[in-house]
């Protein structure tokens, strides 16, 4: 009778789901006030990377593309970031120096531990903006192989994930 009741639609889980639904949207931020925070945002970005370039705002060589459309590098170095002596020495000899725009722009809140979404355009660099922050975290809290799992990245393709595992062993050889 119970299984009757689930089947038409009428079960207690089904309606908690769309009570709660309904309480989330009634507390989203709607789409306008999104896409200020988000205009607010870039400005503010915009302004901190011309400051660190030493160029006025409105300088046109601060873009993060360059005229073909593919990412720029920043100014900003791996030797920059607050890594550990490990992954500073396997960014070096994976001949990784400067950091993406997209890497400059995710890694930091990475590391502080702060959500990140971020979309960029393939060979951009974003495979190393969530490594690093995972073999940093792996490494201040003292994790070995006899702790056992202890990280797990989850990757829609067998390719992509050959990917991320080369990137892992190239920069987390130690």
């Amino acid at each position: 009778m119970a299984k009757e009741r689930l089947i038409r639609g009428g079960g207690s889980a089904s309606r908690g789901f769309g009570k709660k639904r309904k309480e989330f949207q009634k507390r989203a931020p709607s789409g306008k006030l999104r896409q200020k925070e988000q205009q607010e945002i870039r400005v503010v970005e915009e302004g901190a990377m011309a400051r660190a370039a030493g160029k006025e705002e409105g300088d046109p060589s601060v873009s993060r593309e360059n005229a073909a459309g593919t990412p720029t590098l920043s100014r900003f170095f791996f030797s920059d970031l607050p890594l550990s002596q490990y992954t500073r020495r396997g960014l070096k000899e994976g001949g990784f120096h400067l950091l993406s725009s997209i890497q400059a722009r995710a890694i930091p809140h990475a590391l502080r531990g702060a959500d990140v979404l971020g979309e960029a355009k393939t060979g951009s660099g974003k495979t190393l903006c969530f490594v690093i922050p995972v073999l940093e975290c792996l490494y201040r809290n003292c994790v070995s192989s006899i702790d056992g799992l202890a990280a797990l990245i989850l990757a829609p393709t067998r390719e992509l994930a050959v990917q991320i595992f080369d990137v892992i062993k190239l920069v987390g050889r130690d």
